[in-house]
């Protein structure tokens, strides 16, 4: 029997639902690629980058927020057991942001050594000030939730930033306080300077108080794309409405003046503009000229459609480095590889004259599971081991004339209570190389659809050939291991409804006929039930089974097990229902079938358990616990545990409370790996030694991971002395299993 060894669960053996219910992340199941360990981060489309001092080491960390999704994703600056700094995900700090959207940029606007969140409203820009310095943690709060800007005619005005925009924040005329630099709202053509008048009013840079200082901020206009004139000149044909543009000022040359990189709707490439002006007023006064419409020279940045770049160092060396991604909400035309979005140029030259040179055009992708967009994952025992394998489907891959969607397949090389999964094929049974089958929005289901006990696959898919959105079954008919083929692919018959591409289905019985039967979740409106018919043909029963309405979602079987009952050895379980909606989040309804009429929708949390050491769980307390992963997820149960694709195209592990899947099990302890631990007790340094590399983890009391180490060395020393009087737990982990011991530390 599994015994997770972390104390609460002694203490308090009975899981209670209470108002939610609370989930860690697991970042520590593996899924390997040509040798490598893919992290599960989710994914990103669309991805904008920032830095900020995340934990409490002082360091600057990795922010990105996807346009696409509204999901942040923070990476923590470390350095791994070979002493190379890494960037290590750590999705539990993602709770410590507000709810962002549009575009975000991080500036310390008060110069408190803190950035602030600079991103857009529906009227404007809000701001939030980082409150660290007071808390002594990561916290947010509103500093302004408007900006205003008083006008060239003396009026005040909201400071409007279109949607679509990406802004220049920074101190353009070096006096302190941050300027804003924007494109005309609607109208474009022309960037307006907007002077922070902190310093000049109050002699402080926090009072964020603006004044338009002009509309034609570096003398030029952008006509269309990669078209500028200068000067007194005006565009012959000015943009019919402005549809979107983003901008980066910064040093491109060896002139000490500030030069401009812009991006834009219909254009592929990012175009350069360099300052002519020299002296004290050079960036204030800029007149920028000579546009290197492909930009860099030696290696252009190619993003179809719309692209924006960000300054940032990613690279460890103290230089910012130039990252360029797509600046969209969706894949338009399909013509965006959201596999490869992130274009890295590292900066070999300096701040002052930068040189940047191409690396890569998947930053960070390529340590991540991310197949593109809405990755949708699905588990079937494949080779009939005992153990569950995954199989992943996806909006769609751009080949060399269509868009077409594949099915990943992915072995668990592990098993059910440790899995791994090996990465095996990118186009299982041949589904986008078929030249009949031409699908998009490929979404797998498993489920015994003839009562034969073989797990068969079903999957709804936008049909390209005749443009509409069905469902389809292939039978298992293997003995043994499964045996699927395209050759015996059926459409089934859905009477009384026409799926759209944004529709969700659902297998399950519902009126115990023995017969499966089909949840329906429309994309703005409500679950429609289905009941399976003798031709294997639906009709429609309930037209609002749950009485809910979502403007989109996605939803999942699920189990959950009450202990509460102390004569009953096994407890109870429940048939639950896991619910995914993008403006809420993700939650759990226990026992859907007998609530048809009424849903209760119980939220996931995060758990306070298995939190970084330094993670302000007492932040927990409030609604920032609440689990929020900015668009839709697609859920799905492994055992008590969720997987979740998301629309950037990676996948997230989620354990419920005091479940982490690859913590300690004692069923798995390897006694033949050698761990010897002294002295122990122990008050201040633990000597640890081994015979092989691995990792170890240190959990404390509560099953939060409190070290966490790469070895390569037979001997190791960890310093305990900053931990409280306890017993904790030593985890060593290899490819050949895990061996643990418990550390009892006195004091």
């Amino acid at each position: 029997m599994k015994n997770l060894l972390f104390l609460f669960l002694l203490l308090c053996p009975h899981l209670i639902f209470g108002q939610t219910f609370p989930v860690s992340f697991d970042t520590n199941i593996e899924i390997i690629k040509d040798g490598q360990k893919l992290a599960l981060t989710g994914g990103f489309n669309a991805p904008q980058f920032s830095t900020i001092k995340v934990d409490n080491d002082d360091l600057e960390d990795l922010f990105i927020f996807d346009r696409t999704t509204n999901q942040i994703l923070i990476f923590l600056q470390k350095t791994n057991s070979e002493g190379q700094k890494e960037w290590f995900f750590a999705p539990a700090y993602t709770q410590l942001f507000p709810k962002l959207k549009n575009w975000v940029l991080l500036r310390d606007y008060n110069n408190d050594g803190q950035k602030d969140i600079f991103t857009s409203t529906n009227l404007g820009v809000i701001v939030y000030q980082n409150t660290k310095n007071e808390t002594g943690n990561l916290a947010f709060k509103i500093a302004k939730d408007l900006l205003y800007s008083t006008g060239i005619s003396g009026n005040l005005l909201n400071l409007g930033i279109d949607v679509t925009d990406i802004p220049a924040i920074l101190d353009l005329d070096n006096d302190g306080d941050m300027d804003i630099l924007n494109f005309r709202p609607a109208i474009g053509t022309t960037v307006e300077w907007h002077k922070n008048m902190s310093q000049e009013n109050y002699s402080i840079s926090d009072s964020l108080v603006f004044e338009k200082e002009t509309i034609k901020w570096g003398d030029f206009e952008e006509c269309i794309c990669e078209n500028y004139v200068f000067g007194a000149n005006g565009c012959r044909v000015e943009k019919p409405e402005h549809a979107g543009s983003s901008l980066l000022i910064l040093n491109l040359d060896d002139n000490p003046s500030l030069d401009l990189l812009v991006g834009d709707v219909s254009c592929d490439y990012i175009t350069a503009l360099f300052n002519q002006q020299t002296g004290q007023n050079a960036n204030t006064e800029a007149i920028l000229r000579n546009p290197s419409v492909r930009f860099p020279v030696q290696k252009p940045i190619d993003i179809p459609t719309f692209a924006a770049v960000f300054y940032e160092d990613v690279t460890f060396d103290e230089t910012p480095d130039l990252i360029a991604a797509p600046n969209l909400y969706s894949n338009d035309g399909n013509l965006i590889d959201y596999e490869n979005s992130a274009w890295l140029y590292q900066n070999t030259g300096s701040i002052e004259n930068p040189s940047f040179e191409f690396v890569q055009e998947n930053f960070l992708q390529d340590k991540m599971f991310d197949i593109g967009e809405n990755a949708r994952p699905a588990f079937i025992d494949a080779d009939n081991d005992g153990d569950l394998d995954m199989i992943v489907g996806e909006r769609g891959h751009l080949f060399s004339s269509t868009y077409k969607a594949r099915l990943h397949f992915l072995e668990n090389i592990g098993n059910n209570q440790n899995p791994r999964f090996q990465y095996r094929n990118d186009d299982f049974l041949n589904v986008a190389s078929s030249s009949t089958l031409q699908f998009q929005f490929l979404k797998p289901i498993i489920s015994d659809f003839n009562g034969d006990n073989k797990e068969d696959l079903l999957f709804t898919a936008f049909d390209i050939n005749d443009r509409k959105t069905k469902v389809f079954w292939i039978e298992n008919k293997g003995n043994e291991n499964m045996s699927f083929s395209l050759d015996d692919i059926k459409e089934i018959s859905l009477i009384g409804i026409n799926l759209g591409i944004n529709d969700e289905i659902l297998l399950t019985e519902l009126n115990n006929d023995d017969k499966i039967d089909l949840l329906v979740l429309q994309n703005r409106g409500g679950i429609k039930s289905f009941l399976q018919q003798n031709d294997n043909s639906f009709t429609l029963e309930n037209q609002n089974f749950g009485n809910q309405n979502f403007t989109r979602g996605s939803f999942a079987l699920y189990q959950t097990k009450d202990d509460r009952n102390e004569n009953d050895e096994n407890g109870q379980t429940s048939q639950d229902l896991l619910l995914s909606n993008p403006e809420a989040g993700l939650f759990l309804i226990k026992d859907f079938k007998s609530q048809e009429t009424d849903f209760e929708l119980i939220p996931l949390s995060l758990s306070n358990q298995n939190l970084p050491s330094d993670f302000p769980s007492s932040l927990l307390n409030n609604q920032n616990s609440t689990l929020y992963f900015g668009n839709t997820v697609f859920p799905v149960a492994f055992g008590s545990q969720i997987l979740i694709g998301t629309v950037g195209g990676g996948l997230q592990w989620l354990s419920p409370l005091g479940e982490i899947i690859s913590g300690v099990d004692d069923d798995k302890n390897n006694e033949d790996l050698f761990l010897k631990i002294y002295p122990n007790p122990v008050t201040d340094i633990l000597t640890i030694q081994t015979k092989e590399k691995g990792k170890l983890i240190l959990y404390g009391a509560k099953g939060q991971i409190l070290i966490e180490k790469q070895i390569q060395n037979s001997q190791n020393e960890i310093d305990i002395s900053r931990f409280a009087r306890g017993l904790y737990i030593l985890v060593f982990s290899t490819e050949k299993g895990q061996a643990y011991e418990k550390v009892i530390v006195q004091k």
